[in-house]
């Protein structure tokens, strides 16, 4: 009975690991000028944007409108501090990093 109860503790504290590993979520952004993400330009506009998969790989789609014009990879970022506002981030027009407004988590591309 001990041994059963062993391993029923055992596989949930493996399901709970796993789980908080896992990563989904949504955000909505604004571009005002055109930028590259993962070789495809997003012109300025509104996206949804939509992850899925482990904290440290994940597939991040850009949605406009009921199209999907962009995928690429990124991880979850842990900040300091809140970031003031949502925001992105870009380096020569390519994109870096979206910040979640009010959250210490952000999105940082990989590719």
């Amino acid at each position: 009975m001990k041994r059963a109860f062993a391993v029923a503790v055992l596989f949930s504290m493996v399901a709970f690991c796993l789980s908080a590993m896992a990563s989904e979520g949504t955000t909505s952004i604004t571009v005002r000028k055109a930028i590259d993400v993962a070789g495809k330009q997003l012109a300025a506009g509104e996206y949804k944007v939509r992850w899925t998969g482990t904290d440290d790989n994940l597939q991040v789609t850009f949605t406009a409108g009921k199209k999907e014009v962009a995928t690429a990879k990124a991880k979850l970022g842990q900040n300091d501090k809140p970031a003031p506002y949502a925001a992105v981030v870009t380096d020569n027009a390519k994109l870096k990093e979206i910040l979640m407004g009010n959250k210490k988590t952000s999105i940082v591309f990989t590719d």
